[in-house]
């Protein structure tokens, strides 16, 4: 095994660890099912893009750039994963709103 392979795989490994750590104290906090899906999407992508940025750091010295697409994915996932709390807390200030505009 080539060393730049060797340091790759251990930075992926730092980035598993550092996931899944993260993902430990985030995921024993929230109760709510919604609330725990949007911590899962987060999750996966802060693993994709902290895994991928941390094991291409040592392959870009060849010109192996086609590795950065990766993280681009996972901030996809990312900006997807806002898209959807922001419609879910839209949602949820509309259904507020009407309840309140009944009551009165």
């Amino acid at each position: 095994m080539s060393p730049l392979n060797f340091a790759s795989l251990g930075f992926l490994v730092i980035g598993l660890v550092t996931t899944g750590v993260i993902g430990w104290f985030t995921l024993r906090r929230i109760g709510d099912f919604t609330e725990r899906s949007n911590a899962y999407r987060w999750l996966v992508a802060f693993g994709l893009s902290i895994c991928t940025f941390m094991s291409a750091m040592p392959q870009l010295g060849q010109n192996q750039l086609w590795i950065l697409l990766l993280p681009f994915a996972g901030t996809w996932l990312s900006l997807d994963s806002l898209h959807r709390s922001g419609e879910v807390a839209m949602h949820r200030d509309a259904k507020m709103a009407s309840s309140e505009s009944k009551i009165a």
